[in-house]
């Protein structure tokens, strides 16, 4: 934890941390609309549920890419990842 804070500062513990909000609300709130959509067509709750959840995740998928990718982003500062290679001289 040190080297991160040290190598890419404080808010580096933050990195992703706009797109998963962005993506929980929006997942909340699209599942919420979409299973009383679908409750109202069809009695079978768990139909609902399913249909729902299958509208919800190809709707918000997108944004776990983007989550994903903005916290694996590591180009913007030194990468405590990246292999040490020796000088040769």
């Amino acid at each position: 934890m040190q080297k991160i804070n040290m190598n890419q500062g404080f808010f580096a513990y933050y990195r992703g941390f706009n797109a998963t909000f962005i993506k929980i609300v929006s997942n909340n709130s699209l599942r919420y609309i979409t299973f009383n959509h679908f409750e109202t067509l069809t009695p079978n709750t768990i139909l609902a549920s399913i249909a729902a959840a299958s509208f919800n995740t190809l709707l918000t998928y997108p944004l776990d890419v983007a989550q994903g990718r903005m916290q694996g982003d590591m180009s913007k500062k030194p990468s405590l990842f990246v292999a040490e290679t020796s000088k040769s001289s």
